[in-house]
């Protein structure tokens, strides 16, 4: 059974790993953070998210599904695409990609052209099939460090 945790000390809690005070292995599931605050999970979710993105190094990409494992909820991919379609602009975005290393249409105005784009610029390879070649560039979370 989980254990809630009111809004505001979830909160205090995302801030605390943010700032380096908990270790990302130390966080629990989302649901056992805010209960049923739809919107608090919303906003704890957004941020845990972002801040994961935040860690992909250059030149190395993640999934969607990965991102939810991270988060302790693997079911979740879906909801990490749908809260980084709202990430500020600063965001490195463009590093998570599907299961399969394609990329997404949802990606920007432009499409998966500009994501691709953004992903050559890094130095990721790409598979003839025009994939995201995962074998060489993926980033598994923040204990695996940055180099490939």
């Amino acid at each position: 059974m989980p254990v809630f945790i009111p809004l505001g000390h979830s909160l205090l809690f995302t801030w605390s790993w943010v700032r380096g005070r908990i270790e990302a292995r130390d966080i629990p599931p989302l649901a056992t953070l805010v209960g049923a605050d739809s919107l608090g999970a919303y906003m704890v979710e957004n941020l845990f998210q972002q801040v994961l993105v935040r860690q992909v190094p250059s030149g190395r990409v993640t999934t969607y599904g990965q991102l939810a494992r991270l988060l302790g909820d693997p079911r979740m991919a879906r909801t990490v695409g749908w809260a980084l379609a709202t990430a500020p602009a600063d965001v490195p975005c463009h590093r998570v990609v599907d299961r399969l290393g394609r990329l997404s249409d949802g990606f920007s105005p432009c499409g998966k052209e500009s994501h691709r784009f953004l992903l050559e610029e890094e130095g990721v390879p790409f598979l003839p099939d025009g994939q995201v070649d995962l074998s060489a560039v993926m980033w598994y979370g923040p204990e695996e460090g940055g180099g490939r």
